[in-house]
């Protein structure tokens, strides 16, 4: 008889499957992205792990850092295939369970000014969720955020490192502006944009100029990502375009 699995069982096999391997994993995963349409407790997580690993849908082994108890855990085939029935299989009717609006269900039972604060705070709830969700990331940041001409850049860093590693500062530097430039160049052929290739082109050059002139590998990686992330702080606070 096939055990019948609890919506948050189907969570923390997802979360495996993306990668999560501790219970404690899962709930940082939670917290960050499923939280908001479903959220999963340290009180559901482990013992679900516990019911999973005793049907055959997971496997745990203890495996302590420094002094600290601590268990992994990886799907089996029996829970790959589990989890994706699961996901393939159309999705019961959702329940919704929302405290404000139960309330303000009941609002005709208390004095319009306290009706209307039920509302207010309501209004709060949702700006403050919104205010959430703009929030710049370290990932947005340094990543998402940055400009294209910093995210084509990670080609000619590399080029830096195996130079300096295998030469010196100056041959990584060297070997890296060429890269770069070449790129550029390439990219202005195939019809990129003589502005942004110009863009491109000159920061590399600059770059270059810098981390020579202050002879630190870390003063010439430092520059893109101060550029990114002012970059990235910019656009996140930036108020998106109301939608037409």
């Amino acid at each position: 008889m096939e055990t019948e699995l609890s919506p948050t069982a189907y969570v923390v096999l997802g979360m495996l499957g993306l990668g999560a391997k501790t219970g404690y994993d899962i709930k940082g995963i939670v917290d960050r992205s499923t939280r908001f349409f479903w959220a999963a407790s340290y009180g559901q997580i482990y013992p679900e792990l516990r019911r999973l690993e005793e049907a055959g849908l997971v496997t745990g082994k203890q495996a302590p850092t420094g002094g600290r108890k601590r268990k992994v855990y990886e799907l089996t085939p029996k829970g790959r295939r589990a989890l994706a029935e699961w996901a393939a299989a159309p999705p019961r009717m959702p329940e919704l369970r929302d405290e404000n609006l139960l309330k303000l269900f009941f609002a005709d039972l208390l004095p319009r000014e306290q009706a209307l604060e039920q509302l207010r705070m309501r209004r709060y709830g949702h700006e403050q969720f919104l205010a959430f969700l703009r929030a710049p990331s370290v990932r947005s940041v340094l990543r998402g955020g940055s400009p294209r001409f910093l995210r084509e850049l990670f080609g000619p860093v590399a080029e830096f490192y195996v130079g300096w590693k295998l030469g010196s500062l100056v041959t990584g530097i060297v070997l890296a502006t060429v890269l770069a430039l070449g790129l550029e160049w390439y990219e202005r052929r195939h019809g990129r944009r003589g502005a942004l290739a110009l863009i491109s082109a000159a920061f590399v050059v600059v770059q270059a100029l810098v981390g020579l002139v202050a002879d630190s590998a870390v003063v010439y990686l430092a520059q893109p990502v101060l550029v990114s992330a002012i970059w990235g702080i910019a656009n996140s606070s930036r108020p998106p375009s109301d939608a037409r």
